[in-house]
Parts: C-alpha cells; sequence; structure tokens
C-alpha cells in the first residue's frame, strides 16, 4: 500500500522532517484526486492530511472530509508542506504562499505533483511484470467471429491475453486467460461485476477506472496503465508509439495494447488467434465509408447495449500493427497470425492446427 508521506518525503524536506501536510483549496479538484487516490492505491489522502487551508472566511473552521478547513495564517512555513488542490497552478495562490515563506518544489507543490506521486506508484506497481516471461512464448486472443471455443480449449496450458468480453465464451469452454485486459469503456461500465470476478491478472485502461464515481475495484488483482492517444487523430499516414513501458502503452485497439503487455513481459514468440481485421463497419483515411456483410465478433449479442454501432479505422489499425512488427523485427520478437482467415497479412501466417 502506497505510504504518501514517505513518496512526498523524497521532494519535500518539511515532510521528510515529520512537519504537517496541508492541502491549500477545498474544490472539485480535491475530490478527484482523493477518488483516484482511493482507486487506484486503497488509501485515504487525508490520514496524511493536517488539514485543509482555505481564503475563504465562511470555510474556516469547519469540517472537510473529517478535517478542519483553516486560515493560511495558521501555518508555518519553516515546518510545514502545503499541497495546492486546484484544476491549474493557481498564480494568486502561488504568490501568497511564496510571500508567507513557501517555495514551489520546495514547502509547496503544484497540482501535477499529486498525479506525478500516483502515477509513480501506478509505474512501480505494474514495473513487476517487465520480462516476467522472458523466452516463453504466448497467445493473444481477439474476438473475431473465427474464434472457436474449441480452439481456446486446446490454450488451457498454454499463457493467454484475452480481452474485453472474451467472458461471453466462458460458457462453452473451461478456458480462462492468464492475463485479462479492458480498454473498452461501454463494457467496463456496463460489466464492471463480471470483470471484477474474472479469475486472473486484470489490466484495466486507466481512463475506463477514474471515468465511472462508482467503481470499486479488486485492488489485489488489478493494475492500470495509461494510452498515449496524441498520435490517434494525426492526418495519413498515421504515426503511433510501441511502448517499451507496461504503465503508458501506444494507442490502438485492445489487441494493439495486447501486443505491448506481451512483449514487455518479454514473450520472444506471440501467436494472435482470433484477430481478423476485417470489420462490417468501417472508414478508411480518406472517410469513405465501407459496409461489408459480415459478423463483427465471436457471439452475436457481443455488441448488445451499445447505442450505435462501432465504426473501425482499419487504416490506422494496420499503421499500428505496422509499427508493432518493425519493433518486434527489431528486437529478436516472433509475432504469427495464427487466425483462422480474416485480412490481417501484417504477420507472418501459422496454421494453428499445426501448433499442438
Amino acid at each position: 500500500m502506497l505510504d504518501f508521506r514517505k513518496e512526498l518525503a523524497k521532494i519535500a524536506p518539511n515532510a521528510r522532517k515529520g512537519g504537517p501536510i496541508y492541502v491549500f483549496g477545498t474544490g472539485r479538484y480535491w475530490e478527484q484526486i482523493r477518488r483516484n487516490y482511493k482507486l487506484i492505491t486503497g488509501i485515504n489522502l487525508e490520514d496524511f492530511i493536517e488539514a485543509f487551508v482555505d481564503n475563504d472566511q465562511q470555510k474556516q473552521n469547519t469540517m472537510f472530509y473529517g478535517k478542519k478547513i483553516v486560515s493560511p495564517q495558521e501555518l508555518d512555513p519553516n515546518h510545514s508542506v502545503v499541497l495546492v488542490s486546484a484544476f491549474t497552478k493557481d498564480l494568486a495562490i502561488e504568490r501568497q504562499l511564496h510571500e508567507m515563506g513557501y517555495y514551489y518544489e520546495s514547502s509547496c507543490f503544484s497540482p501535477g505533483q499529486l498525479d506525478q506521486i500516483l502515477k509513480g506508484y501506478l509505474s512501480g506497481q505494474i514495473l513487476q511484470f517487465r520480462d516476467k516471461h522472458k523466452g516463453e512464448s504466448c497467445f493473444v486472443i481477439g474476438n473475431g467471429p473465427s474464434l472457436r471455443a474449441e480452439d481456446l480449449t486446446k490454450l488451457k496450458s498454454e499463457i493467454a491475453i484475452a480481452s474485453n468480453k472474451i467472458y461471453l465464451i466462458f460458457d462453452k469452454t473451461d478456458w480462462r486467460p492468464t492475463y485479462y485486459q479492458v480498454t473498452d469503456f461501454l463494457t467496463f461500465a456496463n460489466h464492471k461485476e463480471i470483470i471484477n470476478k474474472i479469475n486472473c491478472t486484470k489490466f484495466i485502461l486507466l481512463d475506463c477506472a477514474l471515468y465511472y464515481d462508482d467503481y470499486s475495484p479488486d485492488i489485489d488483482n488489478t493494475f492500470y496503465f495509461s494510452s498515449n492517444t496524441c498520435f490517434l487523430h494525426r492526418p495519413y499516414p498515421y504515426k503511433t508509439l510501441f511502448s517499451s513501458e507496461l504503465d503508458v502503452l501506444g494507442h490502438g485497439n485492445v489487441t494493439y495494447c495486447s501486443l505491448q503487455v506481451a512483449v514487455n513481459m518479454g514473450f520472444h514468440n506471440i501467436y494472435l488467434l482470433g484477430v481478423e481485421n476485417n470489420y462490417p463497419k468501417s472508414i478508411t483515411h480518406d472517410g469513405e465509408i465501407v459496409l461489408r456483410n459480415l459478423d463483427s465478433h465471436f457471439c452475436s449479442d457481443y455488441d448488445a447495449g451499445r447505442p450505435h454501432i462501432s465504426v473501425s479505422h482499419p487504416d490506422y489499425i494496420n499503421a499500428t500493427y505496422e509499427v508493432a512488427r518493425k519493433y518486434a523485427d527489431a528486437h529478436g520478437i516472433k509475432i504469427y497470425n495464427a487466425t483462422r482467415g480474416g485480412k490481417l497479412e501484417v504477420f507472418e501466417r501459422i496454421d494453428f492446427d499445426t501448433l499442438f
């Protein structure tokens, strides 16, 4: 469990000396950040805080999350640490604290520092998976229409990474994934209880979890990763990132994220199964809509509950797969496509039945 004071003490001398920690501001940002800490680390930040600080005299001497709200005049800059709680760095508060004898990055800290401590904890948690399976083989399971329950049953003794609504096939096989990943907001929103019951290590897109106020995760079995989305909307030809770190994965579809997880875990041979790369409704990079009479997933009710039919962007998805292949080639990793049929030709094809 995160020791917030210990982490803050790495950058704040007064915290290292045992000085009290104050939070300046009692607005919505604090409610958001405390929830994020509770969600990801399981701690209540108020347990580490002496009091809240606010310039509003009507708030002073009242309670906020079980702690007293005090006037700035009650603070001692020589012995305390102040965390500014605001959506953006408030220059007026910065000047006020400076005039009181506080200095940023020493005895007081901007709102971003709260996020950095949290992300540092996230990185440390997920670091344990780095090269955990160095030199081994695994399967990355897609949810395409070619996926067969009997094929999954053959993988009972293999390491497999599955995702999103793979649990819809569980009633047809006693196979279960070794690792599970969810990146789809609607899947997460509508099926949190099912996801929490999946008995394996889970990787959840951080934005999915933080978006929903009522999410109560199984912390012991859940690890969070961020997605670098800055490349998604760039003009064609697309560029993307294949991350060397598990805590921030390059943006793409869930299979692309799973490939990065597999590579970072050290797998030498990675086999794709159920990844057709062929979609019933898609849009090209120049805006053309392409409709095909195809099934989208391995079961007909996979998209039940969605307010609209998903539209895929195959040009972008192919660009991400090209980046994954080049990364793999440069690092001595083999990615094979063991899918039955489909349109994915970026990776070398291999007959699934010959693997057993």
